[in-house]
């Protein structure tokens, strides 16, 4: 996990640089730089990540919601794609920066309960320091969550997200502001 943050903390700012530098995305600059091929390849590359990370999350979001309602995920899979769907659709651009960047702010409750909770907090480092697999889970199934939560940190579309801010400018006050 702290190679994966330290990947995509280097990765975000080094796109928003680029892009804020060239005035153009980061898709053009490796383009011009590399080829139109290589800039394709790239694209193309991108576009079926994110296909494919995007279908991660809303399978782990009918996942989450399995566990939560006693309710077969596959019968999920379709309702989260619809509420995607209208999410990206419908919902005003400032709404959706609001309200979801709110509830990554509410995440902030973990670490306030590791602290102020009864935590067994020698388990929890012996834990993050040397990770074995549970007995009850395979190790296909622990390499899978391994993956997965680096992967929810370096996804695709970061280039994309991160380039569209850099080209924002920097004299724009921040999401969280505009939401008060």
């Amino acid at each position: 996990m702290l190679v994966g943050t330290l990947r995509m903390s280097v990765y975000a700012e080094m796109a928003g640089r680029v892009t804020a530098i060239a005035h153009r995305p980061v898709f053009h600059v490796v383009r011009e730089r590399l080829g139109v091929r290589f800039g394709l390849l790239n694209l193309v590359a991108a576009c079926v990540l994110s296909a494919l990370a995007l279908s991660a999350e809303i399978g782990g979001v009918a996942l989450s919601l399995e566990l939560a309602s006693d309710v077969n995920y596959l019968l999920w899979v379709p309702l989260v794609a619809l509420a995607v769907w209208g999410v990206t659709w419908r919902m005003k651009f400032q709404h959706m920066e609001c309200v979801f960047g709110l509830m990554g702010l509410a995440l902030v409750v973990f670490l306030v309960a590791l602290f102020f909770l009864p935590t067994n907090r020698n388990a929890l480092l012996h834990s993050a320091v040397r990770p074995t697999v549970p007995a009850n889970e395979s190790l296909a199934t622990y390499l899978f969550y391994a993956v997965s939560l680096i992967g929810a940190c370096i996804v695709p579309y970061q280039v994309i997200f991160f380039s569209a801010g850099g080209l924002e400018g920097a004299g724009r006050r921040g999401a969280l502001a505009r939401c008060a």
